[in-house]
């Protein structure tokens, strides 16, 4: 995966950059569907053209849509921020998924932000290659979140 990092006065972005061995349509409905979403990031859902985060029992965050272009592209609010996806299809059984974020230097903890971020693509290539998910406690958040903060100074 390639990681890339940047920011401006306002924000903070973040682009992952990664190949997932699946052909494009596959990898857009994991990206776009309640079904798909859910096998990978299983605090997310759709309804009526709005993401869910369902954070606790009594919290549930709605993000608005802002783009989404069948098998191409699907962008979302996240926060203050957004999330979103590009697909380009390689070939038939290969796909490269672009992350691209925006967050507001006043969003709660930017660093593991990112880093879960990573930790979901990974998650996500597994389960279209594999058809089983990353162990959440194989992934060391915290170490991944420090390069984040050292890339970006944000101390």
């Amino acid at each position: 995966m390639k990681i890339h990092y940047s920011k401006d006065k306002k924000y903070v972005y973040q682009t992952l950059t990664h190949t997932i061995n699946t052909d494009v349509k596959t990898l857009f409905h994991a990206l776009s569907t309640t079904e798909g979403i859910q096998q990978w990031f299983p605090e997310l859902y759709f309804e009526n053209h709005t993401l869910y985060f369902k954070m606790a029992e009594q919290q549930t965050i709605p993000m608005a849509i802002l783009a989404y272009e069948e098998n191409a592209q699907l962008q979302f609010e996240w926060a203050t921020g957004t999330i979103r996806f590009t697909l380009t299809p390689i070939n038939t059984n290969q796909t490269t998924v672009e992350l691209y974020e925006i967050l507001p230097y006043d969003f709660e903890n930017i660093a593991m932000d990112f880093a879960g971020w990573q930790f979901q693509i990974l998650n996500l290539t597994k389960r279209l290659e594999t058809g089983e998910g990353l162990n959440r406690q194989q992934f060391d958040f915290k170490h991944h979140a420090s390069k984040v903060t050292q890339a970006l100074n944000l101390h």
